[in-house]
C-alpha cells in the first residue's frame, strides 16, 4: 500500500550511538538535513556516556541546522550481556529495544 506524504509530515531518524560515534553522527545529521525537503527530527539513543557538554554541543548544532534532536538514554534494564557475544558495540544492539526506549 502506497502512503502519500503530506506537507506536515516529518522524517524521524534514529541513531544508536556511543560517545566515539557522536562526531560522525553529527556529520550524518547535517547531510540528512541538507538533502531533505521534509522537516527532520532526530533521536539519539545512548547509554549515558554522553555528558552534558556533548548534549549541549549537539543541541546547538541542531539549532544551527534548524532541526530538532531528542536524546534517549537506554534503561538499565536493557540486557547488555548480549554484547559479550558480538563484535558490535552494545550501542548497535540498542536497536532491539527501540520500542521500549522511544516515545
Amino acid at each position: 500500500m502506497e502512503r502519500r506524504l503530506h506537507a506536515t509530515d516529518t522524517l524521524e531518524i534514529v541513531y544508536t550511538i556511543n560517545r566515539d560515534f557522536l562526531s560522525i553522527a553529527m556529520v550524518s545529521l547535517q547531510s540528512v538535513v541538507s538533502s531533505q525537503t521534509m522537516p527532520c527530527v532526530f533521536h539519539l539513543v545512548h547509554d549515558g556516556d554522553l555528558d552534558a557538554g556533548d548534549l549541549l554541543r549537539v543541541q546547538h548544532f541542531a539549532a544551527q541546522l534548524k532541526t530538532s534532536v531528542h536524546f534517549h538514554r537506554v534503561p538499565a534494564s536493557f540486557p547488555r550481556q548480549f554484547a559479550q557475544h558480538s563484535d558490535w558495540d552494545v550501542s548497535a544492539l540498542f536497536r532491539l529495544a527501540l520500542a521500549d526506549i522511544l516515545p
